[in-house]
Protein backbone atom coordinates (compact mmCIF):
# COMPACT_ATOMS: atom_id res chain seq x y z
CA UNK A 1 0.00 0.00 0.00
CA UNK A 2 2.86 2.35 0.85
CA UNK A 3 4.58 1.57 -2.44
CA UNK A 4 1.37 2.20 -4.34
CA UNK A 5 0.80 5.47 -2.46
CA UNK A 6 4.35 6.60 -3.20
CA UNK A 7 3.90 5.77 -6.85
CA UNK A 8 0.62 7.70 -6.94
CA UNK A 9 2.28 10.71 -5.31
CA UNK A 10 5.16 10.67 -7.78
CA UNK A 11 2.71 10.43 -10.66
CA UNK A 12 0.69 13.33 -9.24
CA UNK A 13 3.85 15.41 -8.87
CA UNK A 14 4.77 14.74 -12.50
CA UNK A 15 1.29 15.75 -13.66
CA UNK A 16 1.28 18.81 -11.40
CA UNK A 17 4.65 19.93 -12.68
CA UNK A 18 3.54 19.41 -16.27
CA UNK A 19 0.40 21.46 -15.64
CA UNK A 20 2.47 24.12 -13.92
CA UNK A 21 4.89 24.35 -16.84
CA UNK A 22 1.95 24.63 -19.25
CA UNK A 23 0.42 27.43 -17.14
CA UNK A 24 3.79 29.14 -16.97
CA UNK A 25 4.10 29.02 -20.75
CA UNK A 26 0.60 30.46 -21.17
CA UNK A 27 1.47 33.21 -18.67
CA UNK A 28 4.59 34.11 -20.66
CA UNK A 29 2.57 34.23 -23.88
CA UNK A 30 0.00 36.47 -22.18
CA UNK A 31 2.74 38.88 -21.10
CA UNK A 32 4.16 39.07 -24.63
CA UNK A 33 0.74 39.50 -26.24
CA UNK A 34 -0.13 42.28 -23.82
CA UNK A 35 3.17 43.98 -24.59
CA UNK A 36 2.54 43.84 -28.34
CA UNK A 37 -1.00 45.19 -27.90
CA UNK A 38 0.14 48.09 -25.74
CA UNK A 39 2.84 49.03 -28.25
CA UNK A 40 0.27 49.34 -31.02
CA UNK A 41 -2.78 50.63 -29.13
CA UNK A 42 -1.49 52.87 -26.35
CA UNK A 43 -3.08 56.32 -26.97
CA UNK A 44 -0.47 58.56 -28.58
CA UNK A 45 -2.53 60.70 -30.97
CA UNK A 46 -3.56 64.21 -29.92
CA UNK A 47 -6.74 63.75 -31.97
CA UNK A 48 -8.10 61.26 -29.44
CA UNK A 49 -10.33 62.78 -26.72
CA UNK A 50 -8.65 62.64 -23.33
CA UNK A 51 -11.57 60.71 -21.79
CA UNK A 52 -11.12 57.98 -24.39
CA UNK A 53 -7.36 57.96 -23.84
CA UNK A 54 -7.79 57.50 -20.08
CA UNK A 55 -10.28 54.69 -20.71
CA UNK A 56 -7.74 52.83 -22.89
CA UNK A 57 -4.92 53.36 -20.38
CA UNK A 58 -7.04 52.18 -17.45
CA UNK A 59 -8.19 49.13 -19.39
CA UNK A 60 -4.57 48.19 -20.04
CA UNK A 61 -3.75 48.72 -16.36
CA UNK A 62 -6.52 46.30 -15.39
CA UNK A 63 -5.14 43.76 -17.85
CA UNK A 64 -1.69 44.16 -16.31
CA UNK A 65 -3.22 43.49 -12.88
CA UNK A 66 -4.84 40.31 -14.23
CA UNK A 67 -1.49 39.11 -15.56
CA UNK A 68 0.23 39.92 -12.27
CA UNK A 69 -2.49 38.06 -10.36
CA UNK A 70 -1.92 35.02 -12.53
CA UNK A 71 1.78 35.15 -11.70
CA UNK A 72 0.92 35.30 -7.99
CA UNK A 73 -1.19 32.14 -8.37
CA UNK A 74 1.76 30.34 -9.99
CA UNK A 75 4.32 31.29 -7.32
CA UNK A 76 3.46 28.58 -4.70
CA UNK A 77 3.77 25.82 -7.30
CA UNK A 78 7.04 27.27 -8.59
CA UNK A 79 8.44 27.22 -5.05
CA UNK A 80 7.43 23.58 -4.57
CA UNK A 81 9.37 22.51 -7.68
CA UNK A 82 12.22 25.00 -7.14
CA UNK A 83 11.42 26.74 -10.42
CA UNK A 84 12.55 30.35 -10.59
CA UNK A 85 9.67 32.82 -10.89
CA UNK A 86 9.84 34.54 -14.31
CA UNK A 87 10.80 38.20 -14.31
CA UNK A 88 9.50 39.51 -17.61
CA UNK A 89 11.12 42.74 -18.77
CA UNK A 90 8.21 43.10 -21.20
CA UNK A 91 5.76 43.42 -18.30
CA UNK A 92 7.91 46.08 -16.62
CA UNK A 93 8.18 47.95 -19.92
CA UNK A 94 4.41 47.79 -20.34
CA UNK A 95 3.83 49.22 -16.86
CA UNK A 96 6.36 51.96 -17.60
CA UNK A 97 4.73 52.91 -20.91
CA UNK A 98 1.30 53.09 -19.27
CA UNK A 99 2.71 55.32 -16.54
CA UNK A 100 4.26 57.64 -19.14
CA UNK A 101 1.01 57.69 -21.12
CA UNK A 102 -0.91 58.65 -18.00
CA UNK A 103 1.55 61.45 -17.26
CA UNK A 104 1.45 63.08 -20.71
CA UNK A 105 -2.36 62.96 -20.93
CA UNK A 106 -2.68 64.38 -17.41
CA UNK A 107 -0.20 67.10 -18.35
CA UNK A 108 -2.22 67.95 -21.46
CA UNK A 109 -5.44 68.22 -19.45
CA UNK A 110 -3.76 70.33 -16.75
CA UNK A 111 -2.39 72.72 -19.38
CA UNK A 112 -5.78 73.05 -21.08
CA UNK A 113 -7.42 73.86 -17.75
CA UNK A 114 -4.77 76.44 -16.75
CA UNK A 115 -4.77 78.11 -20.17
CA UNK A 116 -8.57 78.33 -20.17
CA UNK A 117 -8.35 80.23 -16.89
CA UNK A 118 -5.76 82.61 -18.29
CA UNK A 119 -7.39 83.31 -21.63
CA UNK A 120 -10.73 84.33 -20.10
CA UNK A 121 -9.27 86.54 -17.39
CA UNK A 122 -9.16 90.32 -17.82
CA UNK A 123 -5.89 91.11 -19.60
CA UNK A 124 -4.67 93.86 -17.29
CA UNK A 125 -5.32 91.65 -14.26
CA UNK A 126 -3.16 88.75 -15.39
CA UNK A 127 -0.29 87.72 -13.10
CA UNK A 128 2.50 87.61 -15.68
CA UNK A 129 5.14 86.28 -13.28
CA UNK A 130 2.93 83.39 -12.20
CA UNK A 131 2.05 82.59 -15.82
CA UNK A 132 5.67 82.53 -16.89
CA UNK A 133 6.68 80.34 -13.93
CA UNK A 134 3.89 77.86 -14.53
CA UNK A 135 4.57 77.70 -18.26
CA UNK A 136 8.23 77.07 -17.47
CA UNK A 137 7.30 74.19 -15.18
CA UNK A 138 5.10 72.66 -17.85
CA UNK A 139 7.92 73.05 -20.36
CA UNK A 140 10.35 71.17 -18.08
CA UNK A 141 7.92 68.29 -17.60
CA UNK A 142 7.20 68.06 -21.33
CA UNK A 143 10.91 68.11 -22.16
CA UNK A 144 11.59 65.35 -19.63
CA UNK A 145 8.88 63.12 -21.09
CA UNK A 146 10.20 63.83 -24.58
CA UNK A 147 13.23 61.67 -23.89
CA UNK A 148 10.98 58.63 -24.23
CA UNK A 149 7.89 59.64 -26.23
CA UNK A 150 9.20 62.28 -28.63
CA UNK A 151 7.32 60.71 -31.54
CA UNK A 152 3.95 60.66 -29.81
CA UNK A 153 1.44 63.06 -31.34
CA UNK A 154 0.08 64.13 -27.94
CA UNK A 155 3.61 65.00 -26.79
CA UNK A 156 4.36 67.03 -29.93
CA UNK A 157 1.12 68.97 -29.52
CA UNK A 158 1.90 69.70 -25.87
CA UNK A 159 5.42 70.86 -26.70
CA UNK A 160 4.12 73.15 -29.46
CA UNK A 161 1.45 74.69 -27.25
CA UNK A 162 3.81 75.43 -24.38
CA UNK A 163 6.57 76.65 -26.70
CA UNK A 164 4.19 78.98 -28.56
CA UNK A 165 2.90 80.37 -25.29
CA UNK A 166 6.39 81.03 -23.96
CA UNK A 167 7.22 82.77 -27.23
CA UNK A 168 4.25 85.12 -26.72
CA UNK A 169 5.37 86.14 -23.24
CA UNK A 170 7.51 89.07 -24.52
CA UNK A 171 4.45 90.25 -26.49
CA UNK A 172 2.26 90.08 -23.38
CA UNK A 173 4.85 91.95 -21.34
CA UNK A 174 5.05 94.69 -23.98
CA UNK A 175 1.26 95.02 -24.10
CA UNK A 176 1.16 95.25 -20.31
CA UNK A 177 3.82 97.96 -20.29
CA UNK A 178 2.53 100.80 -18.02
CA UNK A 179 4.20 103.30 -20.36
CA UNK A 180 1.82 102.37 -23.19
CA UNK A 181 -0.61 105.21 -23.83
CA UNK A 182 -3.77 105.66 -25.87
CA UNK A 183 -1.78 106.88 -28.87
CA UNK A 184 0.28 103.68 -28.91
CA UNK A 185 -2.83 101.52 -28.84
CA UNK A 186 -4.30 103.69 -31.58
CA UNK A 187 -1.28 102.89 -33.74
CA UNK A 188 -1.84 99.19 -33.17
CA UNK A 189 -5.51 99.44 -34.08
CA UNK A 190 -4.66 101.36 -37.22
CA UNK A 191 -2.07 98.77 -38.25
CA UNK A 192 -4.46 95.88 -37.60
CA UNK A 193 -7.47 97.76 -38.96
CA UNK A 194 -9.38 96.54 -35.93
CA UNK A 195 -11.23 98.40 -33.19
CA UNK A 196 -11.22 97.15 -29.61
CA UNK A 197 -11.19 98.59 -26.10
CA UNK A 198 -8.04 97.54 -24.29
CA UNK A 199 -9.42 98.96 -21.03
CA UNK A 200 -12.61 96.90 -21.15
CA UNK A 201 -13.28 94.07 -18.71
CA UNK A 202 -13.95 91.96 -21.81
CA UNK A 203 -10.44 92.50 -23.16
CA UNK A 204 -8.79 89.19 -22.22
CA UNK A 205 -5.75 87.20 -23.21
CA UNK A 206 -7.93 85.49 -25.78
CA UNK A 207 -8.68 88.94 -27.21
CA UNK A 208 -4.97 89.44 -27.86
CA UNK A 209 -5.09 86.52 -30.27
CA UNK A 210 -8.54 87.16 -31.73
CA UNK A 211 -7.73 90.81 -32.57
CA UNK A 212 -4.51 89.81 -34.31
CA UNK A 213 -2.13 91.45 -31.84
CA UNK A 214 -0.15 88.22 -31.66
CA UNK A 215 0.65 88.59 -35.38
CA UNK A 216 2.55 91.89 -34.96
CA UNK A 217 4.97 91.23 -32.06
CA UNK A 218 7.72 93.36 -33.61
CA UNK A 219 5.42 96.38 -33.92
CA UNK A 220 4.23 95.95 -30.34
CA UNK A 221 7.84 95.68 -29.14
CA UNK A 222 8.78 98.85 -31.05
CA UNK A 223 5.84 100.81 -29.65
CA UNK A 224 6.59 99.57 -26.14
CA UNK A 225 10.23 100.63 -26.43
CA UNK A 226 9.21 104.05 -27.77
CA UNK A 227 6.71 104.39 -24.94
CA UNK A 228 9.49 103.81 -22.42
CA UNK A 229 11.66 106.47 -24.05
CA UNK A 230 8.79 108.97 -24.18
CA UNK A 231 7.96 108.34 -20.55
CA UNK A 232 11.60 108.90 -19.61
CA UNK A 233 11.58 112.23 -21.47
Amino acid sequence: MLDESQHALEKSKVNMKRDLETSLELYSQQVLQLRETVLTEVPTSHEMPSEEAYAVINDFRRRVEVVQARNDVLKPGLEIFNIESPDHKELRDTEHDLEIAGQIWTLADDWARVFDQWKTKRFNKLDIVEMENMAGQFNKKVSKLGREIKRWGIWEQMRNKVTEFLQTMPLILDLRNPAMRTRHWASLKKELQRQFDETSVNFTLESVFSTGLSTVPHLVAELSANANKELAI
